[in-house]
């Protein structure tokens, strides 16, 4: 299946569903139209995991296309456990969730099964890998991937342990996948991308704004760090050529001008903003000159 560039990631769908914390508060019935209408358009890559809301995202993917299973794929995860970050990558706790996941997505297989976040520890274990490979050649799972704990991590993910799918942090104002090389490695290797935070978790939509939303997790980020991310990237918009493009779709035109990105998931809630970012597909990449002012505020602001 060809991805649209557009993918979907669901982990604001969460909500606070089951003690889980995302970007704020959610109505399910806004999240299943939104979900619909993004394929509708065309959205066929759908990203999500177990932990995102301790299987509630996953039950709802499940529900709104299990009928159209065949159109689309899905990406999950397995080995977080919990909001403060305890993971369990052992076989048996894997092996649970993922015959869990199948079930909550109401499907046999799925398309792209990823290790969530593990640390290059993790991966040394030999029959972590023997467990992904026995579940692929059983069916189970089309591809092994790995959502990367930091870019660094991304060179012995593919060279040692023969990942097919990358997921990693990439965004105007964090360039490190690229900068590090990881994206030529990529190219080279045949292994996809998958871009997470291309909107910098909706800071880089020029909407967030601090509430008393407990169920957002960005209301705990301090004044000055969400101060200096919105001076530089407006810095960074200041530098495109004024295109009439909201500063989402710019956010999303840097990602997709680079030819090693295959497909980018930013977080959704609403129809209205699947409607905003699905254009961008169809906007012209950055000129030349436009990635080299970029470049250029990224290298002196020292991200």
């Amino acid at each position: 299946m060809i991805w649209n560039k557009i993918g979907y990631g669901t982990w604001p769908l969460v909500g606070d569903i089951n003690g889980s914390v995302s970007y704020g508060k959610v109505n399910e019935t806004d999240s299943i139209k939104a979900l619909m209408y993004a394929f509708s358009q065309g959205i066929n890559v759908y990203d999500t995991a177990d932990f995102y809301g301790y299987g509630y995202v996953e039950s709802l993917l499940g529900d709104v296309f299990h009928r159209v299973r065949k159109d689309i794929t899905i990406i999950t995860k397995g080995g977080m456990i919990s909001n403060d970050g305890k993971q369990d990558f052992s076989i048996t706790h894997l092996a649970k969730s993922l015959t869990q996941s199948l079930v909550r997505l109401k499907t046999d297989y799925v398309d792209i099964y990823m290790l969530h976040s593990p640390s290059l520890e993790v991966l040394k274990d030999c029959h972590l890998h023997w467990y992904l490979d026995t579940m692929k050649e059983g069916g189970l799972i089309k591809k092994k991937g790995i959502s990367l704990k930091n870019p660094e991590d991304g060179f012995s993910a593919i060279n040692d342990y023969g990942f097919e799918v990358i997921e990693v942090n990439y965004n105007l104002l964090d360039r490190r996948a690229e900068m590090l090389g990881l994206f030529d490695l990529c190219v080279k290797k045949g292994v996809q991308t998958v871009i997470r935070t291309p909107l910098g978790q909706g800071i880089l939509s020029g909407k967030f704004q601090f509430s008393n939303d407990a169920a957002d997790r960005r209301n705990n980020w301090k004044q000055e760090y969400v101060d200096r991310i919105i001076r530089i990237y407006k810095k960074m918009i200041g530098a495109l050529q004024v295109n009439g493009y909201s500063d989402a779709q710019n956010c999303l035109r840097f990602c997709l001008s680079n030819p090693a990105v295959c497909t980018i998931i930013p977080g959704m809630k609403l129809k209205i903003e699947v409607n905003e970012n699905i254009v961008t597909q169809i906007l012209p990449p950055l000129t030349t000159k436009e990635q080299e002012k970029l470049l250029k505020i990224y290298i002196e602001e020292k991200l």
